[in-house]
């Protein structure tokens, strides 16, 4: 992802990676993506997006904002997602 120049990714469940063999995962580091796209590359997970509306809708393509809210020395922190299509 990082060499196509993504920026954001996102899935509708907490965890939208492999994880850790001792979590049924496939690589030995637990959420192996949130340490190498967040911490070194800068690119950003949302997690437990409510995405019915939009499949319902068909809507496949859309602009999408997100205003996550602003906390000093934080790592993450809910967000208020828009799709306008």
């Amino acid at each position: 992802m990082a060499e196509q120049k993504i920026i954001l990714w996102g899935a509708d469940t907490w965890g939208s990676e492999a994880v850790g063999p001792g979590f049924r995962g496939e690589t030995d580091q637990p959420f192996e993506c949130h340490a190498e796209m967040m911490t070194r590359r800068g690119t950003w997970n949302l997690e437990n997006m409510d995405l019915s509306q939009l499949a319902a809708d068909k809507a496949y393509e859309f602009l999408f904002v997100c205003s996550p809210l602003k906390i000093k020395g934080g790592t993450g922190s809910p967000g208020n997602p828009v799709a306008l299509y």
